[in-house]
């Protein structure tokens, strides 16, 4: 699904984020961005722009606060589940596997498409992410992949994709892949 914005939704999006840039200088925030080639206010720009995307998808709040230390894993909040959205410039959805890890509930993968224009390629939960993503390195260290066409589209979860049972399910999958990963960390270590 394609988001594009109107002529007076990015205008604020550019003030919020050079805003929060200047926060993040003057408390001398330490950057830990591994897009070298977009500038600090570019990156902001582009995740304002897939939150926004979302959250006008979802009918939800974003967050426009200014915090030191980022958001916590969690740009916003859908049915009592907080929600990551990570906008990328490829059709892969992938977390670090350090400290930055996925800790939402539920995470939606958004893309660049446009000046004015960012493709939602769909949603998944933390359970579903850790089940089926695979271990890759781009060259600075292994991440977490999990690639589009492995994703729910964003539809499914406006439209009730959030089943309670299926999400203990989940839960119980990925408690179990969590114990195998450290029992095979345990094994070859």
């Amino acid at each position: 699904m394609d988001f594009t914005f109107s002529a007076l939704q990015l205008p604020g999006l550019i003030v919020l984020a050079e805003s929060r840039n200047t926060f993040k200088a003057g408390a001398k925030a330490k950057n830990r961005k591994i897009a070298d080639t977009q500038s600090d206010f570019e990156v902001m720009l582009s995740g304002l722009m897939g939150e926004f995307a979302v959250a006008k998808t979802l009918d939800v709040a974003m967050d426009m606060s200014h915090r030191n230390g980022g958001d916590g894993g969690a740009d916003m909040m859908f049915k009592q589940r907080k929600v990551q959205v990570k906008t990328s410039n490829t059709d892969m959805l992938i977390f670090n596997q350090d400290d930055r890890r996925l800790t939402a509930d539920l995470c939606v993968l958004t893309q660049i498409m446009g000046p004015c224009r960012v493709r939602i390629h769909g949603w998944t939960t933390r359970e579903e992410f850790y089940h089926r993503c695979r271990q890759y390195d781009f060259g600075y260290g292994m991440r977490d992949v999990l690639d589009c066409e492995k994703l729910k589209p964003i539809e499914d979860l406006i439209n009730g994709g959030l089943d309670v049972d299926h999400a203990a399910a989940e839960i119980a999958r990925a408690e179990m892949h969590v114990m195998k990963r450290r029992l095979e960390r345990r094994v070859s270590g």
